[in-house]
């Protein structure tokens, strides 16, 4: 039923709303016209479930199955709305981009079971520790991405280190596996008008340097 509602999501909602308030307006005028606050108000009900139902949907498009993060697609709405504010309020934008340090090697050794395992604790714990309006991103594989709003360069590198620590103490658990991990990061901050591929570019750009050395922040 749910693999139903999302591939034909569109037509449903507009098939229901059609039907439902022609319905209406024969029950009304042809049959009870006497009880038309009721016949209304079962509509109304119905409209208000398939509404709910089509925001559910709405919402797992944006979701990373894994993770349950949000995933690359909002993203890029997040992050385009975010810039817009910056430029309105004339303030900082950071981002930050994460790569676990040596993920092939847990795959190669424990298993992509292991590794789905793992790469959940991980977004997990980035998003436990962020603040309440930062968002972190399933970007792909070992990836993740973070948008810090109103956030200056020296706010934004205390929370990257504050990130790494934590996952560098984190002690993973894919039972029967206990592991240690690090990860590298890539950090831009920006208060000019830029576009999100140069700012994600630029992220990536930093988080190449940051990956040389492993389980250290560098700043573009």
């Amino acid at each position: 039923m749910d693999n139903l509602f999302a591939m034909q999501a569109s037509r449903i909602i507009l098939v229901n709303i059609i039907l439902l308030h022609f319905i209406g307006y024969v029950v009304q005028h042809y049959l009870f016209s006497d009880i038309d606050w009721f016949i209304w108000l079962v509509v109304g009900c119905i409209d208000a479930y398939f509404g709910f139902r089509c925001g559910i949907y709405i919402q797992s498009i944006f979701k990373d199955a894994l993770t349950g993060l949000y995933n690359r697609s909002y993203f890029y709405l997040f992050l385009d709305k975010v810039l817009v504010d910056m430029r309105i309020k004339k303030t900082f934008t950071s981002l930050l981009m994460v790569d676990i340090d040596k993920f092939k090697k847990v795959n190669d050794v424990y298993g992509h079971l292991t590794g789905d395992i793992i790469l959940k604790q991980v977004g997990n714990a980035l998003q436990q520790n962020v603040r309440k309006n930062d968002c972190v991103f399933r970007w792909g594989g070992e990836e993740f991405i973070i948008v810090l709003p109103a956030t200056d360069r020296e706010s934004a590198i205390d929370i990257a280190e504050s990130l790494r620590i934590c996952i560098e103490n984190y002690n993973f658990n894919a039972v029967p596996v206990f592991l240690k991990l690090t990860i590298s990061i890539g950090l831009v901050c920006v208060n000019e008008c830029i576009d999100r591929d140069s700012m994600v570019n630029s992220a990536d750009k930093a988080l190449y340097e940051a990956k040389i050395k492993r389980n250290t922040v560098t700043v573009y």
